[in-house]
């Protein structure tokens, strides 16, 4: 099975391990994003930081979809298309269009920080190495807009 139980998934987090969530893609002025979100573990930073990536959806890529370019620009960002959040730090925008938008302290708080600002599902968190899996099911579904569909097999 490819999703982990929240208590997979907190667990996971609490062993120094990132999980990914494929969130679905968007459209802004006829330009195709692709938005996702990630929980890194505090091994490496102070708290657990919840993430959140807006990358260009790169139809003919040949680079793993986590190594996209950001879909707005690193310095010029107020909102996103979504109206989710602003970072917590404006400048932490990354090359590959991620932001912090949360610290916790707790691997549970921030699988709940995730499903409330990010719109995250609790049953659709992966380990880090398969969230291409999860890019790779949206393109054989013909790159659906929108938040990430049900799956035919659930």
């Amino acid at each position: 099975m490819r999703h982990l139980t929240s208590v997979f998934a907190s667990g996971a987090v609490g062993r120094g391990r990132e999980i990914g969530q494929f969130l679905g893609s968007f459209d802004v002025e006829g330009r195709r994003g692709l938005r996702y979100a990630t929980i890194l573990p505090a091994g490496r930073f102070e708290r657990i930081r919840v993430r959140l990536y807006e990358v260009e959806d790169l139809v003919s890529a040949t680079v793993p979809f986590d190594e996209f370019p950001g879909f707005y620009p690193a310095d010029d960002f107020e909102f996103t298309a979504s109206g989710l959040p602003l970072p917590l730090d404006p400048g932490s925008r990354d090359e590959f269009g991620g932001r912090t938008v949360a610290e916790t302290d707790s691997a549970e708080d921030a699988l709940e920080v995730a499903e409330r600002l990010l719109g995250a599902r609790h049953d659709r968190w992966v380990n880090q190495g398969v969230l291409l899996d999860e890019y790779q099911d949206y393109v054989r579904q013909e790159r659906p807009l929108g938040a990430w569909p049900e799956y035919p097999n659930d």
